[in-house]
């Protein structure tokens, strides 16, 4: 039986298309191999020893996507993909190559075979939830992140994204801190950790402008 996140994934597939504004990012090159780390993983892992060269035209896709080879990257990754159809790596870029040049439904098509072929498989199941937040579909968004986290419960970028989905879709700031703060305690050294801290300090701001609120409306 298919999952609750690939059962959306397929229902938002031919829903149409819709403006994407945020870059393709590499994936990690151990991602190749599949979903091996994760506690509830379901599926057997048969790449546990994937040649170098594997690995080595999964870089090459990287670089020439860095360098704005988008076609030859496509290629590489197909390659890979039809030469290694238990990996979700290759899958994962070739989601993004789709959604980046408009076309969702395939993005989500991509997606839908990583999860069949690692159906506990947090990174996947992240980039499910970004499809469907960039869609407006915030309720599929929430279970993707929620799935990846119990696949993986210390899978930073889950909490990051579901941080976000609290504070700009949901209006939940206190949760939104909750999933920030986890995601720092799990990636002190981030890029923008700084600027993560400072907005973890303006919700805790604003929610306590909102409990101060409260406490005054209940007054006699």
């Amino acid at each position: 039986m298919r999952s609750s996140s690939i059962n959306r994934a397929l229902q938002a597939i031919g829903a149409g298309t819709c403006a994407w504004r945020t870059a393709l990012a590499a994936c990690c090159i151990a991602w190749l191999i599949g979903c091996a780390a994760s506690p509830v993983e379901t599926v057997s892992d048969p790449l546990a020893g994937v040649p170098a060269a594997a690995l080595s035209r999964y870089a090459d896709g990287v670089a020439a996507l860095e360098a704005g080879h988008v076609a030859r990257a496509t290629s590489t990754f197909e390659g890979l993909a039809r030469d290694y159809p238990e990996s979700t790596g290759p899958l994962r870029q070739l989601a993004w190559l789709a959604v980046n040049d408009g076309d969702a439904a395939t993005g989500f098509e991509y997606l839908v075979r990583a999860l069949e072929v690692c159906v506990a498989c947090a990174p996947v199941l992240t980039d499910l939830g970004v499809l469907h937040r960039q869609r407006g579909e915030f309720d599929a968004a929430e279970q993707a992140y929620r799935d990846a986290l119990a696949a993986d419960a210390d899978y930073a970028a889950a909490h990051f994204n579901l941080a976000v989905l609290y504070e700009l879709y949901r209006m939940r700031p206190r949760v939104a801190i909750e999933h920030y703060e986890r995601f720092l305690a799990l990636e002190e050294d981030a890029p923008d950790a700084g600027q993560i801290r400072a907005w973890v300090a303006e919700l805790e701001r604003q929610a306590q402008s909102v409990s101060n609120t409260a406490q005054i409306e209940r007054r006699p």
